[in-house]
């Protein structure tokens, strides 16, 4: 924070701070007016040296993380916490279903840890699956070397399935996840990685008897409550490889390969 207005009352000068994925989403559900002006998409992100903000569309960072770990929260880390803390507190002993190396999957891996939850996580190389392992991963499950992956998790659950699956993929592993998730449990439906056009077996959804919930991220609060559980229990967000702000362009060339792990960063110049 190197400049305040006259009416800033929340912050003082030189507060670390992270901007919120939705700056008029403050509390609450997700509505059309606090939907409004996502950054990035309904107005300029944060490929700048400088930027004006709101006051209220900011929180303070966590003591423990620099800038650049800092910089990993606003969307991946708050959507990650969303996943498991809502809509229904996942409760030590229970187990989740992680898919993937991206953001948001490794920050799901690190809360889901420090929360006591079992973890099953997916991943298509042995050397993920080893940055998997490092993190804290109870099973990790190839699922280019076992395309019908379910019967690995159903096994590995003793038949019962999870009580939760962080969701990725989309149509190219949804029907996977249907046939691995509890009855009554919960697929939180963070993207759609995968390309294929797979159709959703209808039957099956019945059959799994569960909530497929889309997530938006999350609120200023819920980004507020997420980092007070970081000062209790600091994680390292896993980055990737980082760019100077003048070398930004081939930032996004390296994300076009998909070849990264965790976040990649652009660093102030």
């Amino acid at each position: 924070m190197v400049k305040l207005g006259a009416s800033v009352s929340r912050f003082k000068l030189n507060d670390r701070v992270a901007g919120t994925f939705f700056p008029h989403w403050q509390a609450g559900r997700l509505t059309a007016d606090t939907g409004r002006g996502a950054y990035g998409l309904a107005q300029d992100g944060w490929l700048t040296e400088y930027k004006v903000v709101n006051q209220e569309a900011l929180v303070k960072l966590p003591d423990s993380l620099s800038f650049a770990e800092g910089s990993t929260l606003p969307c991946a880390a708050v959507t990650a916490w969303n996943s498991l803390t809502q809509s229904r507190p996942l409760q030590p002993g229970e187990t989740v279903l992680i898919q993937g190396t991206g953001g948001v999957s490794l920050f799901a891996l690190q809360f889901a840890k420090t929360m006591g939850l079992q973890v099953i996580s997916l991943t298509s190389t042995a050397e993920k699956a080893s940055l998997l392992n490092d993190l804290g991963a109870d099973h990790i499950v190839n699922y280019k070397e076992n395309p019908e992956w379910h019967r690995q998790i159903r096994e590995i659950t003793g038949g019962e399935g999870v009580e939760r699956i962080v969701e990725v993929g989309g149509p190219g592993t949804i029907e996977n996840s249907l046939k691995s998730v509890r009855l009554g449990g919960e697929i939180a439906l963070i993207g759609f990685a995968s390309q294929s056009q797979s159709p959703i077996d209808f039957m099956q959804l019945f059959k799994a008897g569960a909530t497929i919930r889309p997530l938006s991220v999350g609120s200023r609060e819920d980004f507020e409550n997420m980092n007070r559980a970081l000062s209790f229990k600091p994680i390292k967000p896993v980055i990737s490889q980082t760019f100077d702000f003048d070398d930004s362009v081939s930032a996004w060339k390296y994300l076009e390969q998909k070849n990264h792990v965790g976040k990649v960063v652009i660093l102030p110049s």
